[in-house]
Formats: structure tokens, sequence, C-alpha cells
């Protein structure tokens, strides 16, 4: 399935040879990194530290990543014959995915694409890129990527299209030009990966039933918020049946054994296909794809639809993501314009401080400062907010 092709590491091979394959050392990387312990302290839906079973955006990227490397098994079973995906590849993709999405949640991230529309745009998996190519390891007090290999660098890349000003998302940054150019060899390509198209639906089918379940858990979605949003739609028969199986669940307690069923009808509903795409003679990861069961995409999304509607659109989430906004818009706002200035106060951690005083023109200094609040924990945002924020609060001992 793999070649010398896929192997190729950016921007230069690995030093040392190893008794892992390539994959496996990407996704040794990813688990040993900061960025990824981060996502234990970072919004998936609810604010984390509040109850202790919402999911974080650790324990989603890990429920990812155990889907896909069961979609993975699912096909080796099931067509056999075909060229097997790689399950650390896939299992690097998944854990990787979220890495770039700062503190707050798509709140956050809205945030930080606001304050950098004159700099560049924010995309949570534009910076996920960044950080596996530049930003992830310090070696010698420089920043480093992981030294990703092509195919992982090719599993993480959803999206093609570079920034333009009035993009809200879906984008990558106007500096990965180098990065596409690595991955795609040159070739106008428009298409995923197998392993991205098998990360982006793992992504999918998480957040289509962890969501119900979370917001669940959390009383949001019971069965008279159920009734008045399938009231407020316009739902075909079959909707309406899966909102039934839906409240049934709820009655029964039972949204667990729903979540679970729901998951893996979500795997068993996948296949492989072949195509002919721009670099389908130089990788069969290109020669292949998946394909999924309308009827189980339409289900999928129809979960999302209901967290979506539900969950994100009420009070107690909208009012955190108020305030959340808030502090990300006034960190950012007050960093910038000191670092412009010409006198910068210490306001960042000394490495920090270092590089965007280093930087050589504002847009860079507000993409260095974008990458520290993106890094951020929830907590820890918060914390910075209060301390710059707040006359009561914060010490000379203070961690920063």
């Amino acid at each position: 399935m793999y070649n010398d092709f896929d192997n190729t590491c950016f921007p230069e091979p690995r030093k040392k040879k190893d008794y892992r394959t390539p994959f496996a050392i990407d996704r040794d990387r990813i688990i040993h990194s900061r960025a990824f312990r981060r996502l234990q302290a970072k919004t998936q839906v609810f604010s984390t530290g509040e109850y202790d079973f919402y999911r974080t955006r650790l324990t989603h990227s890990v429920e990812v990543g155990q889907i896909g490397r069961s979609i993975c098994k699912f096909l080796a079973h099931s067509f056999v014959g075909m060229p097997e995906v790689d399950l650390d590849l896939v299992e690097a993709a998944c854990l990787s995915h979220d890495l770039g999405n700062p503190p707050f949640g798509h709140s956050g991230e809205r945030t930080l694409h606001g304050c950098m529309q004159n700099y560049g745009g924010f995309e949570g998996n534009a910076q996920t890129m960044r950080l596996l190519t530049k930003r992830i390891f310090t070696e010698q007090h420089v920043r480093t990527g992981i030294k990703p290999t092509r195919a992982l660098m090719d599993a993480v890349c959803k999206y093609k299209e570079f920034w333009n000003p009035g993009m809200q998302n879906h984008f990558l940054y106007e500096d990965q030009h180098e990065c596409t150019e690595f991955i795609h060899a040159g070739l106008q390509v428009t298409e995923q990966s197998i392993e991205c198209q098998i990360m982006d639906w793992s992504d999918d089918i998480a957040n289509g039933y962890a969501d119900i379940n979370d917001g669940v858990k959390a009383r949001l979605i019971d069965v008279p918020a159920l009734e008045r949003w399938a009231s407020s739609q316009t739902l075909n028969p079959q909707d309406s049946a899966d909102v039934t199986k839906v409240i049934e669940s709820i009655k029964k307690d039972d949204t667990e054994k729903f979540r679970a069923l729901g998951i893996g009808e979500c795997i068993q509903g996948t296949s492989v296909v072949e195509r002919n795409g721009s670099l389908a003679s130089q990788t069969q990861r290109h020669r292949y794809g998946i394909a999924v069961k309308p009827e189980i995409q339409k289900r999928c999304k129809l979960m999302k639809n209901i967290a979506k509607g539900i969950v994100i659109q009420s009070a107690l989430v909208q009012q955190l993501e108020m305030k959340t906004q808030r502090m990300m818009k006034d960190l950012f706002t007050l960093l910038l314009d000191n670092y412009i200035g010409n006198n910068p106060k210490s306001l960042l951690p000394h490495e920090a401080h270092l590089e965007v005083t280093s930087a050589s023109d504002e847009r860079g200094k507000a993409r260095f400062i974008c990458d520290h609040l993106s890094g951020m924990s929830d907590d820890f945002a918060v914390r910075t907010y209060r301390r710059l924020y707040d006359p009561l609060f914060g010490s000379i001992g203070d961690f920063i």
C-alpha cells in the first residue's frame, strides 16, 4: 500500500533509523507533544472541568482515533484483496486532527479568525498543519515540527484552498504553499487521501453521537426539548423515525447503548472504492478512497443537527460563548497593541516574547501572538485574562 513517496518526511529526512515504521513515529511524536496534552483542558462543547464526564478535545481525539482504527479493520476484513490502510497512520491523523484548535471550542476559533482578518486569518486545520511542520517541538531554542511524513501531512490536509479576505473557514494559510507543493508533488489535487477521508468521517461520527450523549447527560437534551426541536424542523419520515429512537433511548436511560450502536452502524456503512485522482499513479492513498451509505451519512448528520439545534444554541452554551469571545478578543488586542509599540512590555512567557519581538512586521507579530493564544488551555486563557484585567487577581509567584 505504501512506498517511499508516502514515507518521505518534511522538510527533511529524519536523522536516525528506527525499529518503528515512519507512521508509528508520526503517531508517537504526536502523543508525546505538549500540544496533544493540552487538549485535555480544551473545550469540546462544554467548558472543561464543569463535570467529570463531558468530553474534552483530548477524549474526543482518542475516540476519533479508535473509530478510525475500527474503520480500517472493518475494511480489511470486509474487502479482502484490497490494500490495507495503515492503522498507525490513520490513528496519527485522528489524534492530531484537533491539535490546532484554540481554547473554548469553535467559539474560540471564530474569535481568533476575526482577530486575524487583516493578518491571514485563523483556521484550526491550517493551524494543525502549522504545528506539525513548524511549531510542535523546540530544539536548541528553535521551534520545529515533527518532520512528518508526506502521508500524515496529506491525512490531516482536509482543505486545499488558501486563505483570502472574506473566507470564514476551510482554508490553509498563505505561507503553506510549500506544504501542499510537497504533499501533492507539485500537482493540482482536490481530493482527500483515503486516510484523510477516514479521519474526517471518524470525526463526524464521534461528533454526531458523542454530542447527543453529552447533551443528555447535561440535561439539555430531553424528551420535551427533542419534541420541540423536531416540531420546528422539516423532517422526512426516516428522520422522524430516527428522532423517535433517540427519544426512546432517553426514556429508557440507554443513550450509551444508542451511541455505541450508532457508531458501529457508521463504521460498517463504510466501503472502499477505486479512484482516478491526480496522484493515483504515485500512491495508492489516492488510488483508493472510501464511500459511506447515504442513509448512514444522513442519520449521522441528523444527530449533529440535533446537538447543534438544542445544545449549541442553548442559553447556557451561548452565554459561555459570549464570555469567551470577549476574553479572547481582549487578549489578542492587548497583546498586539503592546508588541507593535516601540517599547513592548514582557507580557508573554520568555520564549513567546522573544519570538514576537523578533518578527519583522505587524503581520508576523500577530501570527506569533495567535500561535500563543491558540495553544492555551481554557483555564490558562482565563487566568491570563484575569491577570491582565482583574486588579485583585494574580501574584508575583504565578506560573505563566
